[in-house]
């Protein structure tokens, strides 16, 4: 992944335009009359040779003739020009191009100019959108390197998509809604900048509130996935991608040439990914309000306001249909409701305040249910009456919420009149919907991008603890396999196989049972997944899908959502079933998490079946399986989209006496990680983070134990024993930089821990890391001032430079060289 030079790209100051024109409908007319209608601020340059002017503007012959650099350059000119002008921008110095012409129909012409538009730029790092680009939109630098046909206004949303004709589509109907944007990108053939490169740029972006995605497909699922979980850390990464149903993937494919691949396996990516998907192009904006202002909720379940039967009743349609609950309301809660509903109306969920309803009922009863305990969500629907002014309504809904943490979504029904009315409540913070279905949908993305968020927070161990699996006799098989040139083991080696693993082959059947298929499979895109249904079952809702590696936690959230189990909690299940469900979810649950240990450990195995799986009151047990393997270097991508937590890189070490734990950080340090951020005196937090303002916000907190371990490694040391036991006493981490031969390194130890050898011994385990890992070097910035810091570096085999009236010195290790020992 990479985001080298992309502020050229989304953040130039000058532009050049190739093939700009005055000739009335074509593409460089287009681009030309964009650029001047943003008001761009900086230079834009037309380069056409047959023309003195464009636009206006003077125009150059050619790349040669421009006065300066441009920073940014958009090509519309022939194909068969293309290469020779990306050559001649990058060796002027160049760093980014949007290519708007499409390539040949012809395949091996098109294959040709792709490569020869790589070859051109990647000697100069330059960096290529497109071709087949509709251009890009970044309203804050008046920026409309695009040509669309509708002007896009300026807000909080990025809106990245891989068709341009949909991005024009989205431009439109943004505009007459009011929908602003941080920047719109239209990747085209994406043959260097693609999905995951903006995504990552748009992660760190502070303009950019929410990401939009639009895909047909995905070609390197590790680089997007390990992307997209870093930037929905920190905001809404929410996607629309086309190839739902049999058809429509066939369709993608005829459309983009690229494999649109399993949708289940997508879903279950966006998933671990922390991400949103939606079904439509307004659910994408619908979803972007909401998941920015309706950002409290914590329940999955909903209370609604109404006056209006209709209305509650269809929300309730809506909520039941996509396996929404209503809340119980508490007898206190309906005691209270009591006095305020008129004489027909019972205090139950809907709750019906009629239709003479006026504001001190609306806000009375809101206030009633905000203050029930419990977290469910609230949704306040008002339909148009006489009895009372809308926006009076509005205001004391708002005024009953204001300064409560307790998620709550608002129906305004009526059109415009209604829009205007209800915006005391957008001022509030709360979203506004103008259907009571548009607002349950709401609601019920939220839920789902919480449960999202929940899987991203895990990192299922390279390691299961508690459990021993025989490695090295596992290894012998499928190695003993491969050495006899077999695809696959025979029954009896897949019979130790499994047993290795702690993985029943072949007992017999004892009475009550449920009989399932369980197969390992590889992605094109997104590598090893397991998918677990009904034997024979083909239908999407009737299997469990998980991309590896799996822990019993993430596994039992996919069976429960798949429904191949009762849930224990559905309202009615006797204790027994219930009991019954819970015992068989468990067992698959660690088949699933075992199964995803054998073949993490072992890259030989290539596909693994297990058909029928039995599970009865005894667990769960393999009455036939099949073990296919191959050699690793068989593998045409990688195994596994998603790095499993590397226990392998535990350490146990005795320091000072005592016994001390340097491991990787995991998701669950946050509480630890705050706590050590607290002990730290704010001189030494001073000198790590740079600033007087000791404390990390929440969102930092997460970012800074939630890593992706593809692109950044932290280690922190924990006491083992004595009254500080768990807790963290120090924590070196590093950061790989774009293009993946550099890292960034930083330390710190706990105040009262210092001077103890406990900062030689953390840098020295990152630099063992890094180097093993393949880079090349080693960096660090160090405030002059931080003598110790600096002669820790030095002692570790580090060059540092500390220029005279420097804000920082610098520290470089070559990792190619062997280090000193320390």
């Amino acid at each position: 992944m990479t985001i080298r030079n992309l502020d050229f790209l989304l953040r130039p100051r000058s532009v050049a335009v190739i093939g700009a024109s005055d000739r009335e409908r074509s593409v460089g007319a287009a681009l030309m009359r964009n650029l001047l209608r943003g008001g761009f601020r900086g230079e834009v340059w037309p380069v056409n040779p047959k023309r003195a002017s464009v636009a206006g503007l003077r125009a150059f012959a050619d790349v040669a003739g421009l006065p300066e650099v441009p920073d940014l350059a958009i090509l519309a000119s022939p194909a068969a020009t293309l290469p020779h002008i990306v050559r001649a921008l990058a060796e002027r110095g160049t760093r980014a191009a949007v290519v708007i012409t499409s390539v040949p129909q012809r395949p091996q012409d098109a294959a040709a100019l792709r490569q020869s538009l790589l070859d051109a730029a990647r000697p100069h790092s330059m960096r290529i959108l497109g071709p087949n680009s509709m251009g890009l939109v970044v309203p804050s630098l008046g920026l409309d390197a695009s040509f669309a046909a509708a002007p896009a206004q300026r807000g909080g949303i990025a809106f990245v998509s891989q068709s341009g004709a949909l991005t024009s589509a989205a431009l439109d109907w943004a505009a007459s809604r009011n929908i602003g944007f941080s920047c719109v990108v239209s990747l085209g053939e994406a043959i260097d900048v693609d999905a995951a490169d903006i995504i990552d740029y748009l992660g760190s972006d502070p303009a950019t509130r929410a990401v939009l995605l639009y895909l047909e497909s995905v070609q390197y699922g590790r680089k997007f996935l390990s992307a997209a979980r870093a930037a929905s850390r920190g905001k809404p990464v929410i996607v629309l991608k086309s190839g739902r149903t049999r058809a429509g993937a066939q369709a993608a494919m005829r459309h983009t040439g690229g494999d649109p691949g399993d949708d289940a396996v997508f879903d279950a990516a966006v998933r671990r990914a922390g991400m949103l998907r939606v079904g439509t192009v307004a659910d994408l904006f619908a979803a972007a309000e909401t998941l920015t202002r309706a950002h409290s909720l914590e329940g999955d379940r909903l209370v609604i306001l109404t006056n209006a039967g209709g209305p509650g009743v269809l929300a309730v349609d809506v909520l039941a249909g996509a396996g929404g609950e209503l809340s119980a309301l508490e007898a206190p809660t309906r005691a209270r409701l009591r006095v305020l509903l008129p004489e027909s109306s019972m205090p139950a969920n809907p709750v019906d305040l009629g239709g003479e309803a006026d504001a001190r009922r609306y806000g009375a009863s809101l206030q009633a249910l905000l203050e029930a305990p419990g977290r469910d969500s609230t949704l306040v629907i008002h339909a148009p009456s006489g009895a009372a002014d809308a926006r009076e309504v509005a205001e004391a809904c708002a005024s009953a919420a204001r300064d409560r943490a307790h998620n709550l979504l608002a129906c305004w029904m009526g059109g415009d009149g209604a829009s205007g009315a209800a915006q005391p409540l957008r001022d509030a913070g709360i979203a506004v919907y103008e259907t009571p279905e548009a607002a349950v949908q709401a609601f019920l993305h939220t839920v789902e991008h919480r449960r999202n968020q929940e899987a991203l927070r895990q990192a299922p161990p390279s390691i299961m603890a508690d459990f021993a699996p025989d490695e090295a006799t596992a290894r012998r098989l499928l190695r003993q396999a491969l050495l006899e040139g077999r695809g696959q083991t025979t029954a009896e080696e897949t019979r130790a196989l499994l047993g290795a693993y702690g993985i029943a082959l072949g007992a017999p059947p004892r009475g009550r049972a449920l009989e399932l298929a369980l197969r390992v499979t590889a992605d094109p895109a997104f590598g090893l997944f397991v998918r677990l249904g009904r034997t024979g079952a083909e239908g999407r809702g009737a299997n469990a899908i998980g991309l590896l590696p799996l822990d019993h936690s993430l596994a039992s959230e996919a069976i429960m959502r798949a429904g191949l189990v009762e849930a224990p909690e559905a309202s009615g299940a006797p204790a027994a079933s219930a009991a019954r469900a819970q015992s068989d979810r468990d067992a698959l649950a660690l088949m699933l998490a075992r199964v995803s240990q054998l073949v993490v450990d072992h890259d030989e195995l290539r596909e693994l079946e297990i058909d029928p799986l039995r599970v009865d009151e005894g667990g769960a047990v393999a009455l036939d399986a099949r073990v296919r393997v191959a050699p690793p270097s068989a593998w045409g991508g990688e195994r596994l989209a998603i790095r499993p937590y590397p226990k392998e890189l535990e350490q146990a070490i005795e320091l000072g006496g005592r016994q001390v734990l340097l491991r990787p950080i995991k998701p669950e340090d946050a509480g630890a990680y705050a706590r050590f951020i607290e002990a730290t005196q704010a001189p030494d937090f001073r000198l790590r983070f740079f600033t007087l303002v000791r404390s990390l916000p929440a969102r930092d907190l997460a970012r800074h134990t939630q890593i992706d371990y593809h692109r950044e490694m932290a280690f922190v040391a924990t006491a083992q024993d004595g009254p500080d036991a768990g807790e963290i006493a120090g924590e070196v981490r590093a950061f790989v930089y774009p293009g993946g031969t550099t890292a960034e390194f930083a330390i710190l130890v706990r105040s009262d821990v210092k001077r103890r050898g406990l900062g030689l011994v953390l840098l020295s385990k990152m630099i063992d890391y890094c180097r093993a890992s393949g880079l090349a070097e080693l960096i660090g910035q160090i405030l002059p001032e931080n003598e110790a810091m600096i002669a820790l570096a030095r002692r570790c085999g580090m060059q540092v430079e500390v220029a005279p009236g420097a804000s920082v010195a610098v520290a470089h290790l070559d990792l190619r060289s062997a280090g000193p020992q320390t």
